[in-house]
């Protein structure tokens, strides 16, 4: 069985995070707004001020299962305070590496769109959200671009409509990645091979 249909929806949550990330990707291309090479910002907020749920960050529960990093991971977690950043965030980029995410494949709605996401208004009227330390391009990022940013409540809502039992509730990061861990090694413990519900 394909690890990706092993739980309810994650298939289809995987095909979510690359619309979002083809989206995000064509609204760079036509505006030229762009992170600043390096920046890591985003990933210095504490996690515990960012809400991912349980069935966001299962694939990456899933990669860590398949890699045999999970109990480690978990060890790790234990002794993470929500104060602290998120523990795949590297302040040094390792040599050969490009970023400062150590899990950038398997990261979660909220850091797929932080800097690049869009919201409505009080009047209905989609607007666009820009990290303040993403570049803009020469004319001050007056040209904003034809091309559309996925509106964080809908691919929330998207996403926790595919698995509403683990897709549903919101929890700081670490939480949420210490439960889909838990889950995982605990469904495959207790039923290898065998697809039961999840």
């Amino acid at each position: 069985m394909n690890k990706t249909e092993e739980f309810k929806g994650i298939s289809e949550l995987i095909d979510l995070y690359r619309e979002m990330d083809e989206m995000i990707e064509a609204f760079i291309d036509d505006t030229g707004i762009v992170c600043p090479p390096s920046c890591g910002t985003c990933c210095t907020v504490p996690a515990g001020n960012l809400e991912a749920s349980v069935f966001e960050v299962m694939p990456l529960a899933l990669d860590l299962w398949d890699r045999g990093r999970a109990e480690a991971v978990l060890d790790m977690l234990g002794g993470i305070a929500d104060d602290r950043c998120c523990i795949f965030y590297h302040p040094e980029i390792p040599e050969g590496e490009q970023g400062h995410c150590s899990i950038y494949k398997f990261r979660p709605l909220v850091c797929r769109l932080f800097g690049y996401w869009s919201r409505f208004d009080k009047y209905g009227r989609i607007q666009n959200c820009i990290c303040p330390k993403i570049i803009l391009p020469g004319d001050g990022g007056a040209a904003r671009g034809e091309k559309p940013l996925p509106v964080m409540s809908e691919f929330a809502i998207r996403a926790a409509s595919l698995n509403p039992v683990y897709g549903a509730a919101r929890i700081p990061l670490n939480r949420a990645l210490i439960e889909a861990l838990s889950f995982v090694g605990m469904k495959r413990s207790y039923c290898p091979g065998t697809g039961c519900s999840g």
